[in-house]
């Protein structure tokens, strides 16, 4: 996404659905149905594409993640996760016009990203030592 004169009105809604978001617990069993019910269509593709039939369309069905958390009170519970755009490890937003209004929304997604995931903010209007900070 590097050099298309970017501004931070156009990447917020890229940053927003990037990473992990929380997920209702009580939420969990139906979107684990919906998995269950894409990998059935996944199977049943590869047995059609064996007999050359025409496949059926995958649902795309984003995938949901677990950690163990205490509360107040010091009682652990299973908090979940939706992973969102899990296929992204680097984004590339160099040489636009971002600003350092941005770098609050860049934190947010660092926090909700694996340790893994990257940007590159060369090239932009920002102070250094605000992207240092990150």
């Amino acid at each position: 996404m590097a050099k298309n004169n970017l501004t931070s009105v156009d990447v917020k809604p890229i940053l927003a659905v990037m990473g992990k978001d929380m997920f209702a617990p009580e939420q969990v069993e139906a979107h684990q149905e919906k998995v269950k019910s894409r990998n059935k269509i996944v199977e049943d593709n590869k047995k059609k594409r064996a007999k050359k039939q025409p496949e059926d369309p995958v649902p795309v069905v984003d995938n949901l993640e677990s950690a163990q958390a205490r509360d107040e009170d010091g009682n652990e519970y299973t908090q979940w996760f939706l992973l969102r755009c899990p296929q992204f490890k680097h984004l590339n937003l160099c040489m636009n016009k971002l600003e350092d209004d941005i770098l609050t929304d860049v934190g947010d997604v660092l926090g909700r990203t694996t340790d893994d995931f990257g940007f590159t903010l060369t090239g932009n209007p920002m102070k250094a030592d605000s992207v240092k900070e990150l």
